[in-house]
């Protein structure tokens, strides 16, 4: 009897802890991704995932009017050599022409179908300008970079320059990328963002130092993908 017993409780346990591993798959519905720029070096991308599944990579590109990120080119080329999905951003700076930063960021990146919507990083106010002109020129910047690509680019900042700042004022429609390290806003920034970036201090196998960490749905993020 006691055999009989014991052995009850062991497929209790043990099939408990695999049914709950299974449903536990099932309810995997976001992916990870990473960005990264010069800040972190030279990338050694054949590690780069092996630690932990890498899904999306997107790079910076262009900062300002006329600078340009000297990794990038090597960056974006390796990661699509690993097959990742690949996206590009463009670091506005608050202060200078925003036509000449939409060139800028035209004249360096190249999309294809499969790749993330171009992508706009405002998180800054302007030394020189009011935050009424700010946002006109940002819509500038999203005007042109729409007409070239042909899809709308997506919006990336911190959750409160969002609030405080861009929301309701740049129109509708256009994909949010969220910073926000708080593990209390995970919900909010999910349900208002298509990324979440949720930490700045991720450390993974091919990188030096940290790196930012982000999460997707899965059903958002292809959304956000330039169409066939």
């Amino acid at each position: 009897m006691k055999k009989i017993l014991f052995s009850v409780f062991l497929l209790i346990i043990f099939g408990f802890n695999k049914s709950k591993k299974v449903v536990t798959q099932k309810n995997q519905k976001t992916i990870f991704g990473i960005d990264v720029s010069h800040n972190q070096g030279k990338i050694n991308w054949k590690k780069v995932g092996t630690d932990r599944k890498v899904h999306f990579v997107i790079v910076r590109s262009t900062m300002g009017s006329d600078r340009k990120d000297k990794t990038f080119v090597q960056n974006i080329g390796s990661a699509r050599k690993k097959k990742l999905i690949v996206g590009a951003y463009h670091y506005y700076d608050p202060n200078e022409n925003s036509t000449l930063q939409a060139r800028n960021f035209i004249q360096s990146v190249r999309l294809k179908s499969g790749d993330i919507r171009p992508v706009l990083d405002i998180e800054k106010i302007s030394r020189k300008q009011n935050m009424d002109r700010l946002r006109v020129g940002v819509k500038n910047w999203l005007r042109i970079v729409e007409k070239h690509y042909g899809t709308k680019p997506i919006i990336y900042t911190g959750l409160s320059f969002y609030k405080s700042h861009l929301k309701d004022r740049l129109g509708k429609n256009y994909p949010l990328w969220i910073a926000a390290y708080d593990a209390d806003k995970r919900s909010e920034v999910l349900a208002m963002s298509h990324i979440f970036q949720f930490s700045e201090k991720i450390k993974l196998k091919g990188l030096r130092g940290h790196v930012d960490g982000n999460i997707s749905q899965k059903d958002k993020f292809q959304k956000i993908l330039i169409p066939k």
